[in-house]
């Protein structure tokens, strides 16, 4: 998923919302960059890190980026062979 901003901003926070129950990707990571830059990894996690088991429809859990910084462009990638169900994303900024 890309993502881009009218402005660069600093992404401090991001919820991931379920969907359907056991159906959460296993690895994502997000990434940011600038117009003229290279993606830079801001955060990477398992389901098992953020998820409680059993994992719920619609919980949100919350991840806080550990070094923040002012990116335009961001993406977020999946790891899995399956399919997965993901409600929302929210940023926090």
């Amino acid at each position: 998923m890309l993502f881009s901003t009218g402005e660069a901003v600093a992404i401090k926070m991001y919820g991931l919302v379920t969907y359907k129950e056991d159906a959460v990707p296993p690895i994502w990571a997000l990434h940011g960059k600038s117009d003229d830059g290279e993606w830079v990894l801001l955060d990477a996690r398992t389901k098992d890190e953020i998820f409680p088991k059993p994992i719920c429809h619609y919980a949100e859990s919350v991840l806080e980026i550990d070094a923040p910084a002012v990116y335009q462009h961001y993406k977020l990638t999946f790891e899995t062979k399956n399919i997965f169900f993901l409600s929302q994303m929210h940023i926090y900024v």
